[in-house]
């Protein structure tokens, strides 16, 4: 008699056994998982020919998400239903297994004890439907590509080289799904060669959309002859579509022209040569063309989109803009991100409106102290705009006045030094007792701006709160590398860029940090375009590299505190 006929005449008996259990009542927390005491077929079992899968366990047990957790590899394109009784499950396939195939299931944490559902531990079936059970395995781990933290609950996919199926038009032929700490394992691997894929499966259709699901890759087969660690797979974020024009539309004073996936950039042209005014609506994917001349009937337009793998479409429309009694878009600005440094003797801020700018009247901006006196500026002010005219960056010389009535002492003298050290006391200490508490206001008076339809700004006024290096820290360090076009970018603790420096040389500096943890990002322009590229999976490039310094002990986090100066050398 075989040993699975042998099984299956055991089982029912200890089916018997084991009838009686039931949930204690009272006592101490069940912390103990169900454990596996046999299976049909057994792990490691060859020539299989059932189409059920049976499990006892220990203990009574309760099944949860079986459709998210349970892992077959190869895919089977059949479905499957289950049953449990007490301490039994019994999984039935509706088709037939492939023959000659090794076959693993994967129940990771479907399968639980009724008390408080402790999920069984590496519940994992292999058997061949041959006579030869493959063992290969493959092993590597998922990162997020701009913070390289781990990513879980991301599949994983192996594709076979010689097919054109991946990620976007197929469900992978082996799975794995990644834990907590971004691991993922292949286990029962064919020896064969394979291309691999990752990707966050929002909708649990195990094929991705680049539109609204990140992804990684590796740009070389995985040759697989032996047990096998991948490099690590990057996942970022980046629509592969071909770029389109879908549609275009007239409304009210307005015409609008949308395409099928965020811009990066746009560039129109009008048939007459006329200046064509525009912005862009939320996540960019549309083009708002104000009125601004006259048109007769229609205006042929090209239209010049680029997206965020650098592609570029060009197309054409007829531009028209039909009468219409409505009201035009109300016009709105505001002033952020002021920032005041006495020591520096600079100003800057950010200027936004919800229309483009024709004129901006940078003379008449004033600072104001509470006693009602203007302190014009000295000198021109330095405006950087975006393309659509609707952010400006604004910088300056603070003027003398202004300086004079702060009371300034002279700028903090740095002491460099390795690793953290306070910096030495400063007059700014001082003098800041002695400095009087007046208010200061940036002002923009009424019509400091006017947008493209006519429309005049109301006053704009914000307070201005000096920053002084005592109440601040350095960043610093040396630099080692070959490489020669790079950016160093300081993150805060939730990976946003506090600021950043392109091709420092051999040294960088930040200053005037917010106290508060920081990580240090290095993207490096290894085609020396000018820019980091993310990559084209079409074209199967990798994203350029990307460092996150790390000391010793593997942390990235440095804490900053106020008059402190942090050296830090970087060597890539």
């Amino acid at each position: 008699m075989n040993l699975h006929k042998s099984l299956f005449y055991l089982l029912p008996l200890l089916f018997w056994s084991c009838a009686n259990r039931v949930p204690p009542k009272g006592g101490p927390k069940d912390v103990t998982p169900p454990k596996l005491i046999g299976s049909i077929p057994k792990t490691g079992s060859i020539n299989v020919k059932a189409n059920e899968i049976t499990l006892l366990f220990d203990e009574q047990i309760v099944v949860k998400n079986i459709k998210k957790e349970l892992l077959i590899t190869p895919r089977i394109e059949s479905d499957y239903t289950y049953k449990t009784k007490k301490n039994t499950f019994i999984l039935s396939l509706e088709e037939p297994l492939d023959s000659a195939t090794t076959y693993t299931f994967n129940f990771r944490e479907a399968i639980g004890d009724i008390t408080e559902g402790n999920p069984a531990q590496n519940l994992i079936v292999a058997f061949s439907t041959g006579p030869v059970l493959d063992t290969l395995q493959v092993t590597g781990k998922v990162m997020d590509l701009l913070t390289e933290k781990p990513e879980k609950d991301i599949i994983v996919g192996l594709y076979k080289a010689d097919d054109t199926l991946y990620l976007f038009n197929s469900p992978p032929y082996y799975l794995a799904q990644t834990n907590k700490n971004g691991d993922y394992t292949f286990r029962n691997i064919k020896s064969d060669n394979y291309k691999i894929f990752a990707f966050k499966d929002k909708n649990n259709n195990l094929i991705c959309q680049s539109d609204r699901e990140s992804y990684a890759f590796l740009d070389s087969l995985i040759r697989l002859d032996s047990n096998f660690v991948a490099r690590n797979l990057q996942l970022q974020t980046l629509n592969i579509d071909s770029i389109k024009l879908k549609r275009t539309r007239s409304s009210g004073h307005y015409f609008y022209v949308i395409a099928n996936k965020g811009l990066l950039s746009s560039q129109l042209k009008a048939g007459n040569d006329s200046t064509l005014w525009f912005s862009y609506g939320e996540g960019r994917k549309e083009i708002k063309i104000y009125n601004t001349f006259s048109i007769k009937d229609s205006l042929l337009v090209s239209v010049t989109m680029t997206d965020s793998l650098y592609q570029s479409r060009t197309d054409s429309f007829y531009l028209s803009f039909p009468e219409t009694q409505r009201s035009r878009d109300d016009f709105e600005t505001n002033i952020k991100d002021i920032l005041i440094t006495p020591e520096s003797k600079e100003i800057t801020f950010t200027l936004s409106a919800s229309k483009p700018i024709q004129t901006f009247l940078t003379d008449s901006i004033y600072i104001r102290l509470d006693t009602l006196e203007q302190i014009f500026f000295d000198s021109v002010w330095s405006i950087e705009a975006n393309e659509s005219r609707t952010r400006f960056e604004c910088k300056n010389y603070l003027p003398k006045q202004y300086l004079d009535s702060l009371n300034l002492a002279p700028a903090v003298a740095s002491s460099r030094a390795s690793g953290k050290n306070r910096l030495a006391p400063s007059n700014n200490e001082q003098t800041s007792k002695k400095r009087a508490k007046s208010s200061f206001q940036l002002v923009l008076p009424i019509s400091s701006l006017i947008s493209i339809e006519s429309d005049t700004s109301k006053r704009l006024e914000q307070s201005l709160k000096p920053r002084y290096s005592k109440d601040y820290g350095v960043f610093m360090g040396k630099i080692s590398t070959d490489l020669q076009n790079f950016t160093i970018q300081l993150l805060d603790k939730d990976f946003n860029i506090a600021d950043e420096l392109h091709n420092p040389g051999k040294h960088y500096k930040f200053v005037y940090i917010t106290p508060g943890d920081y990580s240090i990002r290095i993207l490096i322009d290894e085609n020396n375009n000018g820019r980091w590229d993310p990559g084209n999976i079409l074209l199967n490039q990798l994203p350029e590299p990307i460092f996150i310094y790390k000391n010793q002990e593997g942390i990235s986090k440095t804490t900053i505190r106020a008059n402190w100066e942090i050296s830090l050398d970087l060597n890539f």
